[in-house]
C-alpha cells in the first residue's frame, strides 16, 4: 500500500505543536466512530476545562444596544432549524424549498447583526456562501452532520465538559506504528487519475506515475478541480463542481501564549464571538489562547494582526504581544453535494466532508467515511473478507430523539421578524379601517 500525501506530514487539520492542538482540537461525546478509535487505540481523552467558566463572554454582539433581542431571535431560529434537519434526509425529496438560504434568514431574523452571523454560521457547515445554497441543501448538510445545534456546540461553543480533547500527536504515532509496512510519499499532490478495466494508473506532482488495483481519494470534494479524470467524472459529479458559490473562504486556526491570562483579569472567560468577520476564540490553557477566523482566500496572511486586533479592544493591550503566536490555514471545504459514498469503478471517495454520513465536516466523519473506504476496498479486491462487523461499524449511530410535534413546530417559527411585521400590519389594516370607513348614521 502507497499514500501519496500533499502535505510534508500526515494529519491534514490535525497538527500538534508544543503549544497544543492547531487546527481541530474537540468532538463531543456522540461522536461514536472518534471516540471508539481512539478508546480501542488507547489514546487518553479529556473534558475540556477552564479556569473561570462562571465569567462573561465577550461578542461583538453584546456591544450593540439591543443585544438581548439580537441573542433572543438567535437561538428562536437556531431552535426552528434543529426541530426541521430530521425531515431532510438525503436522498429525499424532503422540503421543496429551493430558495436561497440568505433569503429564508432574512425572512426570520430582523437585526442585520443576527442575519450576520448565521451567514456566517451557514459558511463554516456547509463552505458556501448562504446567497449560494438552498435552505433544502443546507439542511441535508445539517442532517448528514448531527444537526445544527451539534455543530453549533462544536464549532462555536465549545462548552467545558461537553468537549472532549485528546493529542493527535499520539494519535497518528500509534496509526504509524500499525502502518509499519506502508509506504508514505510526502508532498504529492495528485493531478491526474487514469482508469483502466483491471487497474487505475495515478500521475503526482512530481511527474511520477504509481499503479494501483484501488485509489481512495481523501479529499475535499472541490478540490477535484485540481485533478485530470480519464475517463471524464460523471455528470452527476461534475455539475455541483461547475456551480459558482462565491468566494472561496479560508479558516485559519491559531494558538497564541501569553505572560497571563489577561482577559481574566478583564473579568471575562476567555470566549469570544466575531461577527465581522466571523472570529471565534477560546481560554485554551491556562496562559494560551485558541481560536480561528474566517477570510476570503488570500487575506489569511492578515490574520495575526486582526486577532490581535480584536483581542486587544476586548481584553485590553495587553494581548497585543503574545510571547508566541501559531497559525495554519485550511481551505474551507465545499459540502453542496450529496456525500460521495458510492465508489466510481476502481477510484473510493473519503475526507469527512466529501463522503461523511455521520458528523460531517467533523472528526467522526472522517473516522466513518474512512472505514466505509477501506470495506469498499475490500469489496472490490477481497470481498470474502468483509463481514456484517465491517458493514456495522460504517454505520451512523443514531441518538434516539423526540418527534417534534405540529404545535411545536409552529410556535418555533414565531420570531420577532414575523410578530412584528404582523403585528404592523394589523396595526395598519385597522387604521386605515378606522379613519376612511364612514359607518352609516342612523335614520330615526
Amino acid at each position: 500500500m502507497r499514500v501519496l500525501e500533499a502535505l510534508n506530514f500526515i494529519g491534514g487539520q490535525v497538527t500538534t505543536t508544543h503549544l497544543g492542538e492547531v487546527g481541530a482540537k474537540w468532538f463531543t461525546p456522540d461522536q461514536k466512530h472518534m471516540f471508539e478509535l481512539l478508546r480501542n487505540l488507547n489514546i487518553p481523552m479529556t473534558r475540556r476545562v477552564t479556569m473561570a467558566a462562571e465569567l462573561e463572554t465577550c461578542s461583538e454582539i453584546d456591544e450593540k444596544r439591543l443585544s438581548s433581542l439580537i441573542h433572543f431571535e438567535l437561538n428562536r431560529y437556531i431552535t426552528e432549524l434543529d426541530l426541521r434537519w430530521q425531515f431532510f434526509k438525503p436522498g429525499n425529496k424532503g422540503d421543496r424549498k429551493s430558495g436561497p438560504m440568505s433569503a429564508y434568514i432574512n425572512h426570520r431574523l430582523f437585526f442585520n447583526d443576527s442575519r450576520l452571523f448565521m451567514r456566517n454560521l451557514v459558511l463554516i457547515i456547509s463552505g458556501v456562501d448562504a446567497e449560494h445554497i438552498s435552505y433544502a441543501d443546507f439542511m441535508r448538510i445539517c442532517y448528514t452532520a448531527g444537526g445544527i445545534k451539534t455543530l453549533y456546540k462544536i464549532f462555536i461553543e465549545a462548552p467545558p465538559g461537553d468537549v472532549i480533547e485528546f493529542s493527535s500527536n499520539e494519535l497518528f504515532k500509534r496509526l504509524l506504528q500499525m502502518l509499519d509496512k506502508t509506504q508514505f510519499v510526502y508532498g504529492r499532490d495528485v493531478v491526474e487519475i487514469h482508469q483502466y478495466r483491471s487497474h487505475v494508473e495515478v500521475r503526482d506532482i512530481a511527474n511520477e506515475s504509481h499503479t494501483a488495483d484501488v485509489v481512495i481519494l481523501a479529499i475535499p470534494f472541490n478540490n477535484l478541480k485540481r485533478i485530470y479524470f480519464w475517463p471524464r467524472l460523471p455528470r452527476e459529479m461534475e455539475k455541483p463542481l461547475k456551480k459558482h458559490n462565491g468566494f472561496q473562504y479560508v479558516a485559519t486556526s491559531f494558538l497564541a501564549s501569553y505572560t497571563d491570562g489577561h482577559w481574566r483579569r478583564k473579568g471575562f472567560n476567555g470566549d469570544y464571538i466575531g461577527i465581522n468577520p466571523l472570529m471565534i476564540c477560546h481560554e485554551y490553557r491556562p496562559k494560551t489562547y485558541c481560536g480561528y477566523v474566517v477570510l476570503e482566500q488570500g487575506l489569511e496572511t492578515l490574520t495575526r494582526t486582526l486577532v490581535l486586533q480584536k483581542l486587544a479592544e476586548c481584553y485590553g493591550n495587553e494581548m497585543l504581544s503574545p510571547l508566541e503566536f501559531q497559525q495554519r490555514s485550511y481551505d474551507v471545504s465545499n459540502k453542496d453535494h450529496l456525500p460521495l459514498t458510492t465508489p466510481w469503478s476502481r477510484v473510493i471517495w473519503a475526507s469527512s466532508a466529501a463522503a461523511g454520513t455521520c458528523f460531517r465536516g467533523c472528526l467522526s466523519g472522517a473516522v466513518q467515511s474512512g472505514l466505509r473506504a477501506a470495506m469498499n476496498a475490500l469489496l472490490l479486491l477481497r470481498p470474502q473478507l468483509v463481514t456484517w462487523k465491517d458493514i456495522a461499524d460504517v454505520q451512523c449511530r443514531d441518538v434516539p430523539r423526540e418527534q417534534a410535534s405540529v404545535l411545536t413546530l409552529w410556535l418555533s417559527t414565531l420570531n420577532l421578524y414575523n410578530v412584528t411585521t404582523y403585528t404592523a400590519f394589523i396595526a395598519g389594516l385597522i387604521f386605515v379601517l378606522n379613519r376612511f370607513y364612514k359607518r352609516p348614521s342612523s335614520v330615526t
